[in-house]
């Protein structure tokens, strides 16, 4: 028995499908995957691959088989610098962390409308890791260095050493690095910036206090009733500040017109749908 494990286009990086070779016969797994993102040739090489492959089985992922339209990674960026070209005071990104490619189109829209994208610790972190896999590199972006429980990193006359000390010890990489900013720069110029921003750091808005500012959510509609209250509770902060907010998105997953298509390219023999609650759309 053999394994081929492929790359494939999808908003986290490093998804992959794979295709097994035996005796018995070969099948194949698409694992999550789409076609409307910047990396869509990986998945037209994994289906030519499929398709030489011969399966004997199919396992088929189908989240989206019962939609039949895509809205391209590009489409966002383009719909993302649109929000942004009109805002006029700081633009809020709200965004899947691990996403690459939406990280990427929000850095393009920002650079579009010659803006600077600010990150937090955690996507700093992320960016530098992935190295080549990002199209931009950490000392292009400004990193927002949030305060801490001892809320020392704005205070005139703190000590560098105590304020290090606030901060965890993967953070502390970052916070003396000559492209880092805090609320107060944010106040100071906002219609210089677009910022990176989820539920885990809406309380930052009690820092920064903006004015005339847009949210621009990016990511998928809640699916269960925590992500429920959770967008409950971010809504309620966005109208205590009185901040706008708009909807940019693209799915991770592919449509059930480009999954059809895809099964007939490939052309198993016999065909197992996954990730799915209506099989029945398959055919």
């Amino acid at each position: 028995m053999e394994i081929e494990i492929l790359p494939v286009d999808h908003s986290l990086p490093g998804a992959c499908a794979f295709i097994i070779y035996s005796d018995e016969g070969n099948l194949v797994y698409t694992g999550d995957l789409r076609f409307h993102g910047y990396n869509s040739n990986l998945t037209q090489e994994f289906v030519k691959k499929a398709k030489a492959a011969k399966p004997k089985w199919l396992l088929c992922e189908g989240t989206r088989i019962d939609q039949e339209t895509s809205v391209t990674e590009a489409e966002v960026k383009e719909q993302i610098s649109k929000f942004i070209k009109e805002a006029k005071g700081l633009a809020f990104v709200e965004h899947p962390i691990r996403d690459l490619d939406r990280v990427i189109s929000v850095y393009n829209a920002a650079k579009a409308n010659k803006r600077e994208f600010v990150v937090t610790l955690k996507l700093a972190y992320l960016i530098e890791a992935l190295q080549e896999y990002c199209t931009f590199k950490l000392d292009e972006v400004k990193i927002l260095i949030s305060k801490k429980s001892w809320g020392l990193i704005c205070k005139e006359g703190a000590d560098c050493r105590q304020v290090e000390q606030d901060y965890e010890k993967w953070e502390q990489a970052y916070i003396n690095r000559k492209n880092t900013i805090t609320y107060s720069e944010l106040q100071k110029n906002p219609n210089k910036y677009v910022v990176s921003m989820n539920m885990f750091e809406v309380n930052q808005l009690l820092d920064i206090k903006p004015k005339d500012a847009i949210w621009i959510k990016s990511s998928c509609e809640p699916f269960c009733d925590e992500m429920e209250l959770d967008d409950e509770r971010k809504k309620n902060w966005l109208k205590h500040f009185n901040i706008r907010e708009y909807s940019a998105h693209a799915s991770g997953h592919a449509s059930g017109k480009e999954i059809r298509a895809m099964i007939k390219e490939i052309a198993p023999k016999e065909l197992i749908p996954i990730h799915t609650q209506k099989p029945e759309m398959f055919g």
